[in-house]
């Protein structure tokens, strides 16, 4: 009797442990799950600083290059001198 008592027990115990440690919000998947969610960030994280690294820079080159903001308001926007002509041409 206590033969089948103690098997029963342990099986429980272990198919609770297991449960605990596969399901569940601290389970071995979830934070498999959550591994790959991190590193997901961390990768986005990295391609915003970088595209905020480049914005700075285009953002200073418009402070202080004067060219440089005629050429971008010419293009972007665009504008252009008194006198002149834009010539469009079409795409065939």
């Amino acid at each position: 009797m206590w033969r089948r008592t103690r098997t029963a027990i342990y099986v429980l115990v272990a198919v609770l442990v297991l449960a605990l440690m596969f399901g569940g919000k601290f389970g071995i998947i979830s934070r498999i799950r959550y591994d790959r969610f991190e590193k997901s960030l961390e990768l986005q994280l990295e391609t915003e600083k970088a595209r905020n690294d480049s914005l700075k820079i285009v953002l200073n080159r418009l402070k202080t290059d004067p060219d440089y903001l005629e050429r971008m308001t010419r293009e972007r926007l665009r504008m252009i001198k008194e006198n002149e002509k834009i010539y469009r041409f079409r795409e065939d």
